[in-house]
Protein backbone atom coordinates (compact mmCIF):
# COMPACT_ATOMS: atom_id res chain seq x y z
CA UNK A 1 0.00 0.00 0.00
CA UNK A 2 1.28 3.79 -0.94
CA UNK A 3 -0.62 6.34 0.68
CA UNK A 4 0.59 9.78 -0.44
CA UNK A 5 0.49 12.75 2.21
CA UNK A 6 -0.70 15.67 -0.27
CA UNK A 7 -2.31 14.20 -3.78
CA UNK A 8 -1.45 17.38 -5.09
CA UNK A 9 2.07 17.11 -4.15
CA UNK A 10 4.10 16.79 -7.48
CA UNK A 11 7.21 15.24 -6.58
CA UNK A 12 6.00 13.00 -3.59
CA UNK A 13 7.98 14.62 -1.03
CA UNK A 14 6.09 12.82 1.49
CA UNK A 15 4.68 9.46 1.57
CA UNK A 16 4.56 6.02 3.30
CA UNK A 17 4.75 2.37 2.15
CA UNK A 18 2.97 -0.05 4.20
CA UNK A 19 4.40 -3.81 3.54
CA UNK A 20 3.07 -6.83 5.48
CA UNK A 21 4.61 -6.05 9.12
CA UNK A 22 6.30 -2.82 8.10
CA UNK A 23 5.48 0.60 7.45
CA UNK A 24 8.19 3.20 6.11
CA UNK A 25 7.77 7.02 5.59
CA UNK A 26 9.98 8.66 3.57
CA UNK A 27 10.87 12.58 2.62
CA UNK A 28 12.62 14.63 0.53
CA UNK A 29 12.82 14.43 -3.20
CA UNK A 30 15.89 11.51 -2.44
CA UNK A 31 13.39 9.50 -1.04
CA UNK A 32 15.05 9.33 2.66
CA UNK A 33 13.77 6.82 5.17
CA UNK A 34 12.37 9.55 7.83
CA UNK A 35 11.43 7.02 9.96
CA UNK A 36 9.41 3.15 10.11
CA UNK A 37 7.34 1.10 12.32
CA UNK A 38 7.83 -2.29 12.99
CA UNK A 39 5.36 -5.25 14.37
CA UNK A 40 6.18 -8.52 15.20
CA UNK A 41 2.75 -10.14 15.58
CA UNK A 42 0.58 -7.31 13.27
CA UNK A 43 -0.25 -7.43 9.62
CA UNK A 44 -0.62 -3.90 7.91
CA UNK A 45 -3.31 -3.52 5.92
CA UNK A 46 -4.06 0.02 5.02
CA UNK A 47 -2.73 3.58 6.47
CA UNK A 48 -3.74 7.07 5.51
CA UNK A 49 -2.51 10.92 6.57
CA UNK A 50 -4.52 13.22 8.02
CA UNK A 51 -5.44 15.70 5.13
CA UNK A 52 -3.04 18.54 4.43
CA UNK A 53 -1.17 17.54 7.79
CA UNK A 54 2.63 16.62 7.66
CA UNK A 55 2.27 14.76 11.58
CA UNK A 56 -0.15 12.36 11.91
CA UNK A 57 -1.12 8.25 10.42
CA UNK A 58 -3.68 6.11 11.07
CA UNK A 59 -2.56 2.81 10.65
CA UNK A 60 -4.86 -0.22 10.44
CA UNK A 61 -4.54 -3.96 10.01
CA UNK A 62 -5.05 -7.78 11.46
CA UNK A 63 -4.57 -7.08 15.55
CA UNK A 64 -8.27 -5.28 15.23
CA UNK A 65 -7.06 -2.06 16.34
CA UNK A 66 -6.62 1.68 14.80
CA UNK A 67 -2.71 2.96 15.91
CA UNK A 68 -2.20 7.26 15.16
CA UNK A 69 1.36 7.69 14.56
CA UNK A 70 3.44 11.06 15.32
CA UNK A 71 5.97 9.62 12.05
CA UNK A 72 8.18 12.61 12.98
CA UNK A 73 8.49 11.30 16.56
CA UNK A 74 8.18 7.52 15.25
CA UNK A 75 5.54 6.74 17.90
CA UNK A 76 2.25 5.76 18.31
CA UNK A 77 0.07 8.52 20.25
CA UNK A 78 -2.99 6.44 20.10
CA UNK A 79 -4.14 2.92 19.80
CA UNK A 80 -7.45 1.20 20.46
CA UNK A 81 -9.67 -1.70 19.04
CA UNK A 82 -12.03 -0.79 16.22
CA UNK A 83 -13.38 -4.27 15.16
CA UNK A 84 -14.18 -7.50 16.19
CA UNK A 85 -11.51 -8.89 13.07
CA UNK A 86 -9.09 -7.40 10.97
CA UNK A 87 -8.70 -4.06 9.59
CA UNK A 88 -9.13 -3.04 5.91
CA UNK A 89 -8.75 0.59 5.49
CA UNK A 90 -9.31 3.37 7.77
CA UNK A 91 -9.13 7.21 6.37
CA UNK A 92 -9.27 10.72 8.16
CA UNK A 93 -12.14 12.75 7.68
CA UNK A 94 -11.52 16.58 5.86
CA UNK A 95 -12.44 18.10 9.37
CA UNK A 96 -9.27 16.27 10.79
CA UNK A 97 -11.35 15.64 14.50
CA UNK A 98 -13.14 12.26 13.39
CA UNK A 99 -12.20 8.82 11.20
CA UNK A 100 -13.96 6.36 9.29
CA UNK A 101 -13.28 2.35 9.45
CA UNK A 102 -14.16 -0.46 7.69
CA UNK A 103 -13.32 -4.12 8.78
CA UNK A 104 -13.84 -8.07 8.36
CA UNK A 105 -16.35 -7.96 10.44
CA UNK A 106 -18.81 -6.37 7.45
CA UNK A 107 -19.15 -2.96 9.94
CA UNK A 108 -18.02 1.17 8.65
CA UNK A 109 -17.71 2.34 11.99
CA UNK A 110 -17.20 6.49 12.20
CA UNK A 111 -15.02 7.31 15.17
CA UNK A 112 -14.40 10.58 17.75
CA UNK A 113 -10.69 11.27 17.62
CA UNK A 114 -10.13 12.97 20.48
CA UNK A 115 -11.60 10.34 22.41
CA UNK A 116 -11.71 7.44 20.34
CA UNK A 117 -15.25 6.38 20.96
CA UNK A 118 -17.54 5.11 17.97
CA UNK A 119 -20.04 7.70 17.29
CA UNK A 120 -21.88 5.34 15.44
CA UNK A 121 -21.82 2.21 13.02
CA UNK A 122 -23.26 0.82 10.02
CA UNK A 123 -23.73 -2.96 9.28
CA UNK A 124 -25.33 -3.38 5.75
CA UNK A 125 -23.22 -5.34 3.67
CA UNK A 126 -22.91 -9.19 3.55
CA UNK A 127 -19.16 -9.61 3.15
CA UNK A 128 -16.21 -8.16 4.52
CA UNK A 129 -15.31 -4.27 3.34
CA UNK A 130 -12.95 -4.09 1.40
CA UNK A 131 -12.13 -0.12 1.08
CA UNK A 132 -14.07 3.23 2.79
CA UNK A 133 -13.73 6.67 1.53
CA UNK A 134 -15.29 10.36 2.19
CA UNK A 135 -17.38 11.81 -0.08
CA UNK A 136 -14.40 14.75 -1.17
CA UNK A 137 -14.77 17.90 0.18
CA UNK A 138 -17.88 16.28 2.78
CA UNK A 139 -16.98 14.82 6.03
CA UNK A 140 -20.92 13.63 6.47
CA UNK A 141 -21.34 11.42 3.70
CA UNK A 142 -19.01 7.93 3.69
CA UNK A 143 -18.75 5.08 1.18
CA UNK A 144 -17.79 1.79 1.62
CA UNK A 145 -17.22 -1.05 -0.90
CA UNK A 146 -17.32 -5.01 -0.25
CA UNK A 147 -16.67 -8.45 -1.39
CA UNK A 148 -20.41 -8.78 -1.68
CA UNK A 149 -20.46 -6.77 -4.41
CA UNK A 150 -22.09 -3.31 -3.77
CA UNK A 151 -20.90 0.14 -3.08
CA UNK A 152 -22.72 1.78 -0.72
CA UNK A 153 -22.71 5.28 0.39
CA UNK A 154 -24.00 6.56 3.84
CA UNK A 155 -25.22 9.66 5.38
CA UNK A 156 -22.98 9.74 8.12
CA UNK A 157 -25.18 11.74 10.64
CA UNK A 158 -28.40 8.68 10.64
CA UNK A 159 -27.55 5.87 11.54
CA UNK A 160 -28.43 3.05 9.20
CA UNK A 161 -29.16 5.89 6.11
CA UNK A 162 -28.03 4.57 3.37
CA UNK A 163 -28.19 7.26 0.22
CA UNK A 164 -27.01 5.05 -2.95
CA UNK A 165 -26.27 1.37 -3.21
CA UNK A 166 -24.31 0.55 -6.72
CA UNK A 167 -24.09 -3.24 -7.54
CA UNK A 168 -20.71 -3.92 -9.45
CA UNK A 169 -21.89 -7.71 -9.55
CA UNK A 170 -18.80 -9.21 -8.64
CA UNK A 171 -16.20 -8.54 -5.53
CA UNK A 172 -14.93 -4.67 -5.65
CA UNK A 173 -11.66 -4.11 -4.41
CA UNK A 174 -11.76 -0.65 -4.91
CA UNK A 175 -13.37 2.46 -5.56
CA UNK A 176 -13.10 6.23 -5.93
CA UNK A 177 -14.94 9.17 -6.36
CA UNK A 178 -14.55 11.44 -9.78
CA UNK A 179 -13.81 14.81 -9.12
CA UNK A 180 -16.67 16.38 -10.34
CA UNK A 181 -18.46 14.94 -7.75
CA UNK A 182 -21.18 13.36 -9.81
CA UNK A 183 -19.47 9.79 -10.88
CA UNK A 184 -17.89 6.99 -8.88
CA UNK A 185 -15.17 4.54 -10.71
CA UNK A 186 -15.37 0.85 -8.91
CA UNK A 187 -13.14 -2.21 -9.78
CA UNK A 188 -13.57 -5.72 -9.22
CA UNK A 189 -13.21 -8.80 -10.99
CA UNK A 190 -12.35 -8.29 -14.84
CA UNK A 191 -14.95 -5.19 -14.52
CA UNK A 192 -14.13 -1.38 -14.03
CA UNK A 193 -17.04 0.44 -14.22
CA UNK A 194 -18.20 4.42 -14.35
CA UNK A 195 -21.33 5.11 -12.40
CA UNK A 196 -23.36 7.98 -12.48
CA UNK A 197 -24.09 8.42 -8.68
CA UNK A 198 -27.79 10.64 -8.61
CA UNK A 199 -29.25 8.28 -11.37
CA UNK A 200 -27.92 5.16 -9.81
CA UNK A 201 -26.33 3.98 -13.50
CA UNK A 202 -23.59 2.59 -14.80
CA UNK A 203 -22.37 5.18 -17.23
CA UNK A 204 -19.43 3.03 -18.63
CA UNK A 205 -18.18 -0.49 -18.62
CA UNK A 206 -14.82 -2.05 -19.43
CA UNK A 207 -13.89 -5.62 -19.29
CA UNK A 208 -11.15 -7.64 -19.53
CA UNK A 209 -10.13 -11.47 -19.59
CA UNK A 210 -8.62 -11.45 -16.52
CA UNK A 211 -8.79 -9.83 -12.85
CA UNK A 212 -8.06 -6.46 -12.36
CA UNK A 213 -5.82 -5.49 -9.96
CA UNK A 214 -5.83 -2.20 -8.36
CA UNK A 215 -6.19 1.75 -9.69
CA UNK A 216 -5.66 5.18 -8.84
CA UNK A 217 -7.07 9.03 -10.25
CA UNK A 218 -4.21 10.61 -11.96
CA UNK A 219 -6.34 14.03 -12.72
CA UNK A 220 -9.64 15.17 -13.20
CA UNK A 221 -10.00 13.21 -15.96
CA UNK A 222 -8.31 10.19 -15.93
CA UNK A 223 -7.82 6.83 -14.13
CA UNK A 224 -5.00 4.51 -14.25
CA UNK A 225 -5.44 0.74 -14.07
CA UNK A 226 -3.38 -2.72 -13.80
CA UNK A 227 -4.41 -5.77 -15.19
CA UNK A 228 -2.71 -9.27 -14.95
CA UNK A 229 -0.93 -8.56 -18.04
CA UNK A 230 1.62 -6.47 -16.03
CA UNK A 231 0.24 -3.64 -17.95
CA UNK A 232 -0.68 -0.11 -16.57
CA UNK A 233 -3.51 1.75 -18.77
CA UNK A 234 -4.98 4.95 -18.74
CA UNK A 235 -8.93 5.50 -19.23
CA UNK A 236 -10.02 8.79 -20.00
CA UNK A 237 -13.47 9.12 -18.13
CA UNK A 238 -15.32 11.53 -20.86
CA UNK A 239 -14.06 10.19 -24.09
CA UNK A 240 -13.57 6.32 -22.51
CA UNK A 241 -10.50 6.26 -24.74
CA UNK A 242 -7.80 3.49 -23.30
CA UNK A 243 -4.23 3.29 -23.84
CA UNK A 244 -1.71 1.37 -22.59
CA UNK A 245 0.91 3.32 -21.10
CA UNK A 246 3.74 1.40 -18.87
CA UNK A 247 4.15 -1.98 -19.18
CA UNK A 248 6.61 -3.63 -15.89
CA UNK A 249 8.09 -7.43 -15.63
CA UNK A 250 5.85 -7.88 -12.68
CA UNK A 251 2.08 -6.84 -11.88
CA UNK A 252 1.29 -3.89 -10.52
CA UNK A 253 -0.79 -4.28 -7.26
CA UNK A 254 -0.87 -0.27 -5.87
CA UNK A 255 -0.92 2.74 -7.81
CA UNK A 256 -0.30 6.26 -6.29
CA UNK A 257 -0.44 9.32 -8.66
CA UNK A 258 0.65 13.24 -8.30
CA UNK A 259 1.15 15.74 -10.53
CA UNK A 260 4.00 14.93 -11.73
CA UNK A 261 5.43 11.68 -10.60
CA UNK A 262 3.72 8.25 -9.87
CA UNK A 263 4.33 5.62 -7.97
CA UNK A 264 4.33 1.77 -8.76
CA UNK A 265 3.84 -1.16 -5.96
CA UNK A 266 5.24 -4.18 -8.04
CA UNK A 267 4.10 -8.11 -6.55
CA UNK A 268 7.74 -9.02 -6.38
CA UNK A 269 8.25 -6.29 -3.35
CA UNK A 270 9.72 -3.91 -5.35
CA UNK A 271 8.64 -0.19 -5.66
CA UNK A 272 9.14 2.20 -8.69
CA UNK A 273 8.86 6.09 -8.93
CA UNK A 274 8.42 7.62 -12.13
CA UNK A 275 8.43 11.24 -13.02
CA UNK A 276 7.63 12.61 -16.35
CA UNK A 277 6.16 15.49 -18.45
CA UNK A 278 2.57 14.74 -20.17
CA UNK A 279 4.00 13.12 -23.26
CA UNK A 280 4.73 9.81 -21.25
CA UNK A 281 0.74 9.20 -22.19
CA UNK A 282 1.38 9.02 -25.80
CA UNK A 283 3.50 5.53 -25.85
CA UNK A 284 3.91 2.55 -24.01
CA UNK A 285 7.49 2.74 -22.30
CA UNK A 286 9.00 0.23 -20.23
CA UNK A 287 10.11 0.49 -16.73
CA UNK A 288 13.80 -1.01 -16.16
CA UNK A 289 15.32 -2.27 -13.13
CA UNK A 290 17.32 1.10 -12.31
CA UNK A 291 13.67 2.87 -11.77
CA UNK A 292 13.08 0.77 -9.09
CA UNK A 293 14.04 0.65 -5.38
Amino acid sequence: IISNKNPADEDFSEFSIICTSKVFFFSGKCFNIKSKINSKKNVFLNGNFRPNEIKLFALCGSDKKIDIIDFQKNKIIRSFYAHESAVNDVCFSENKINILSGGQDKYLKLWDLSTQKCITSFNQHENQISAISYFPNHFNIGATSSFDGKIRIFDLRFKNLIVTILDHKCPVEKFKFARNHKDLISLGGPFLKIWNINQQKEIFILKEEKPLLTMDRFNNNVILYSNLKKEVKKLNLFTHRLISVFCFKFPVICISSGIKSLIFGLSNGNTCIKRFFSKIFTQNQKIFKNDNF
